[in-house]
C-alpha cells in the first residue's frame, strides 16, 4: 500500500500537466519594420501558429481609433503558406 505522501506525489505528477501545461493565449511577440521608399516589410513572430491577415487602412484624421474604420480600407492582404506557422 502506497504511503501518503507518496500518493500524493503521484496525484500532482498527474495533474500538473493539465494545471500548468496550457499554451498561451494568441499573441504578437515581435515586430520588425523595414521601410522603403515606395513599400514596407513587416515582419512579426506570433506565441502560436497562425494565418497572417493584414488590412491596410488610409489615414483621414490622423487617429489611429478613428482610421479604423470599413470605409478607409485599402486593401486586405492574406499570406498563405499552406500550413499555419510561426
Amino acid at each position: 500500500m502506497p504511503t501518503e505522501p507518496a500518493l500524493l506525489r503521484a496525484v500532482r505528477e498527474a495533474i500538473a500537466p493539465v494545471l500548468f501545461d496550457i499554451e498561451p493565449p494568441q499573441a504578437i511577440v515581435e515586430v520588425e519594420v523595414a521601410p522603403e521608399p515606395e513599400a514596407v516589410t513587416i515582419r512579426f513572430r506570433t506565441s502560436r501558429p497562425c494565418f497572417a491577415t493584414v488590412e491596410l487602412f488610409r489615414m483621414v484624421t490622423g487617429r489611429v481609433d478613428l482610421d479604423l474604420e470599413k470605409e478607409n480600407r485599402e486593401r486586405i492582404e492574406i499570406e498563405l503558406f499552406g500550413d499555419a506557422r510561426l
